[in-house]
């Protein structure tokens, strides 16, 4: 059993609900959908702090309470938002793209701190200090380039497909010092047939369904994309 349920709504016809099903799942005509989704961010919440590294260098620290940093050794240590979103089974993300985004500048005088290696409890020695990657720190241009990426695909039992977006809320050019404060981002997923087939669950109880869709809906920030009644076009 899928948990991409058809809910009909009292005076909704039969015709109705098989035209909403192929739009959310395709058919042999249809290759092709689309998913909105928009992210915000509070410019409050930003904080920057000036520290000096082992290098005998000073660096700007960027955080975002509620968000992880990147851990991309050398590269720029930036916030990051993971999203989770619930697409049609059969099918994969060929594009994504910015709709509308809405943010302000600001400008630092120290360029901002490299992201640094996860270091193992077990180690007791400072590991060594990744100076920052002249590939990204020399180059007059805006990091990241793409400030909503794919980083992962999967499905959670067996069929229903879940795809993890990497979110930035600030992008960073270290050549000029600015920095790009993103409030609000507004992105499309444009979906392309898949060639993975999903495995559907087999014989189980109504009581396991209920678990197995209160478990699903906590996963994804599109909770309301699961039943038919959904914003995919």
């Amino acid at each position: 059993m899928s948990y991409l349920k058809s809910q009909s709504k009292k005076g909704t016809t039969p015709i109705t609900i098989i035209f909403v099903s192929l739009l959310i799942f395709g058919s042999a005509g249809i290759t092709y959908s689309q998913l909105s989704h928009t992210v915000t961010f509070d410019r409050g919440d930003l904080q920057i702090e000036i520290e000096s590294a082992r290098d005998g260098n000073s660096y700007a620290k960027i955080n975002l309470p509620s968000l992880r940093k990147t851990f991309d050794a050398g590269m720029p240590d930036l916030p990051v938002k993971y999203v989770k979103l619930i697409i049609p089974s059969d099918q994969d993300v060929a594009k994504i793209s910015i709709e509308k985004a809405s943010s302000a500048k600001m400008t630092i005088s120290q360029p901002l701190f490299p992201a640094q290696p996860d270091v193992p409890i077990s180690i007791d020695t400072e590991p060594e200090f990744i100076k920052p990657d002249p590939s990204v720190y020399k180059v007059n241009q805006f990091y990241p380039s793409d400030i909503v990426q794919l980083v992962h695909s999967g499905y959670f039992d067996g069929s229903n497909h879940i795809v993890t977006l990497a979110v930035y809320p600030i992008q960073y050019n270290p050549q000029t010092g600015e920095i790009e404060f993103y409030n609000s981002i507004d992105f499309t997923l444009t979906m392309q047939s898949s060639e993975k087939q999903p495995i559907r669950a087999k014989n189980r109880s109504e009581k396991s369904q209920k678990i197995y869709d209160t478990i699903l809906k906590k996963i994804v920030d599109n909770p309301g994309d699961i039943s038919a009644e959904v914003t995919i076009k």
